[in-house]
């Protein structure tokens, strides 16, 4: 397994939601801002002290939501960018956090669960930094059934290279065992969704199947559309947008083992 995280990649996206104007548009409007939909939605009201685990270089909207907001980022660089914008950022992994037991009211984790071993420990350990009757927040890649995963999984060396070693994806789970370790961490009222199912963002198709050969014609041509319009950030968020009114009634009408993404809201019971 390829041990090089993208980490260039990782700051670059989080200088892309640096404006918090332009994110709170972008939760409203496109499906690429689910992510800060979800936390708007469901962050307690108030909330004073909120945790970003695996924070990468920060999310600004999240200064928005709580009084204070901390993170937690293994590494360096990534961490020093979230400093400039978060009360205290910890150097630590997820599975043993450097963070005092019951103090959060919310703790957030987007895209990071999929890029972690030991996810139980992770589950178990924002259980753990959460107050009784705080909330747990998650946008988490999957081990997915849907369509695209299982033509990527044609080639399973492809498949290996583009879905697991170049994102850095380690020991994905199924939807379902995702939510269970959560279960299991203690969490109640457990809400799971699915998203990138039918339709992924734009971008995702191209970088799953790129390198194929023989696929069908109709499938070659969303891929090479999907290479284009990917190209240029801006043309990438106005593609989302213009997929968003027929990705967000189709994505929820997909089983959740067919998400290669999920959302998660759990309570601390009190």
């Amino acid at each position: 397994m390829n041990t090089e995280k993208p980490i260039a990649m990782w700051a670059r996206h989080a200088a892309d939601r640096r404006s918090v104007a332009l994110s709170r548009i972008r939760a409203k409007l496109s499906m690429a801002g689910f992510r800060d939909d979800l936390i708007l939605k469901y962050a307690p009201r108030p909330c004073a002290r909120l945790l970003d685990v695996a924070c990468g270089g920060g999310r600004p909207l999240l200064t928005r939501v709580a009084e204070i907001v901390c993170g937690v980022e293994p590494e360096p660089s990534l961490a020093a960018q979230a400093s400039r914008l978060y009360s205290h950022v910890s150097q630590c992994e997820a599975q043993a956090m450097d963070c005092d037991s019951g103090v959060y009211e919310c703790v957030v984790c987007t895209d990071a669960l999929g890029h972690m071993d030991r996810k139980a420990s992770v589950a178990a350990e924002m259980f753990r930094v959460l107050r009784p009757g705080g909330r747990v927040i998650i946008t988490c890649e999957t081990r997915s059934s849907g369509w695209l995963d299982q033509v990527g999984q044609l080639d399973p060396h492809l498949y290996q290279r583009n879905a697991i070693d170049r994102p850095d994806h380690r020991k994905l789970e199924t939807p379902n065992a995702t939510v269970g370790y959560f279960a299991m961490a203690g969490f109640s009222s457990i809400r799971a969704q699915p998203v990138q199912a039918r339709i992924p963002e734009c971008g995702i198709i191209s970088a799953l199947l790129d390198g194929y050969r023989g696929l069908p014609f109709w499938l070659r041509a969303v891929r090479w559309c999907d290479w284009v319009l990917s190209r240029c950030h801006p043309v990438r968020e106005l593609a989302s947008l213009a997929l968003t009114p027929l990705a967000a009634g189709l994505n929820r009408l997909e089983p959740l083992a067919n998400a290669s993404m999920i959302t998660i809201v759990a309570d601390k019971p009190n």
